[in-house]
C-alpha cells in the first residue's frame, strides 16, 4: 500500500520512513540500512524516522549516532520537551553530564516547572561530584513538584554524601511516603540503615525493593552483606551467588567470591 502511494508522492519522507520502520521491525536490517541512506539524501526529513534511528543506534550501541539523531530530531521538533528530556537522560547514562545540563537548561526557558527537569539537572551535578549545585537543583524540583518523590530522593542522597545523615533519612522517608515502591529511595535508605547497623530495618527495605526489581543485582549483593552481618551464612552465599549470576562481569566478583569461600 505504501509503495503504491509512493507513486504519487515519490519523495514523501513520512512514507519512506514508514517503509524503513517496517524493515526494522521485521528484522530486514540490510534493507533498513539502504532505506536510511535514501532518506538521508532527502531535503525534507520526518521526525518519526529519527525516533527509529535513535532506537536502532541504541541497539547497535553507536553513542555518537544516537546523539546525532537526537539533535536532528530536536531540530525538527524544538517544542517536543519529552524528547529533549529523553536525550538528557541518555546523556547522563553516557556520563556526558555537561551536555546533559546544557540541554536541560534549554528546557527551562520553555517550561521551568516541567516534572523531573530540575531532578535531572540535580542528578547530573550529583554524578559529576558537584554536590552544592545538586542540592540547589533537588530543592528546586521539590519546590515545583513537591508531590513527586524523585526530588526528595535525590536530596536525601546528596545529604548522605555530605554527611547530613538525619536530613538524608528524613528526605528519603518523605520520598517513600509519596511513592512506597521507589527502588532508588528504598535502596538509599536501606544502605544508610545498614551502615548504622540497623540490620532488620535495612533488610526489610531491601526486601521491599527486590519485590519491585527482582533482577537488580545490587539489591541481591546488599542482601548478601546484611545476611552475613546477621550471621546467616547460607542465605548470604545464596544472595551473593544470585548477584554474580545477574552480573557475571561485576568488577568486585573476586572480592565477593572470597567472601563466599570464607562463609563456607
Amino acid at each position: 500500500y505504501i509503495r503504491d502511494t509512493l507513486q504519487d508522492f515519490p519523495d514523501e519522507p513520512k512514507l519512506l520512513g514508514d517503509i524503513a520502520i517496517y524493515y526494522f521491525k521485521s528484522g530486514q536490517i540490510k534493507n533498513f540500512n539502504e532505506q536510511k541512506k535514501l532518506i538521508y539524501k532527502l531535503p525534507k526529513k520526518d521526525p518519526s524516522l529519527f525516533k527509529l534511528l535513535i532506537k536502532s543506534s541504541k541497539i547497535e550501541e553507536k553513542v555518537e549516532k544516537v546523539k546525532e539523531n537526537y539533535k536532528e530530531l530536536i531540530r525538527l521538533t524544538p517544542g517536543d520537551i519529552r524528547e529533549r528530556m529523553e536525550f538528557a537522560r541518555y546523556l547522563i547514562q553516557q556520563n556526558d553530564y555537561d551536555l546533559a545540563i546544557a540541554e536541560l537548561e534549554k528546557i527551562k526557558g520553555r517550561l521551568e516547572s516541567y516534572p523531573q527537569l530540575y531532578y535531572l539537572i540535580s542528578k547530573a551535578y550529583f554524578l559529576k561530584g558537584d554536590l552544592s549545585s545538586a542540592e540547589v537543583m533537588a530543592k528546586k524540583e521539590i519546590q515545583f513538584n513537591p508531590s513527586i518523590d524523585v526530588g526528595h530522593t535525590l536530596l536525601g542522597k546528596v545529604y548522605a554524601k555530605t554527611g547530613e545523615i538525619n536530613n538524608a533519612i528524613q528526605s528519603l522517608r518523605e520520598a517513600l511516603s509519596l511513592n512506597r515502591k521507589s527502588v532508588d529511595a528504598l535502596m538509599s535508605l536501606a544502605f544508610i540503615r545498614y551502615s548504622q547497623n540497623h540490620l532488620d530495618e535495612a533488610l526489610n527495605l531491601y526486601l521491599r525493593a527486590i519485590k519491585q526489581e527482582g533482577d537488580n543485582p545490587l539489591i541481591h549483593k546488599q542482601l548478601g552483606y546484611i545476611y552475613r552481618a546477621k550471621g546467616q551464612s547460607k542465605l548470604a552465599i545464596e544472595k551473593f551467588q544470585v548477584y554474580l549470576n545477574l552480573d557475571p562481569s561485576a568488577k568486585d566478583q573476586s572480592k565477593i567470591k572470597r567472601i563466599m569461600r570464607d562463609l563456607k
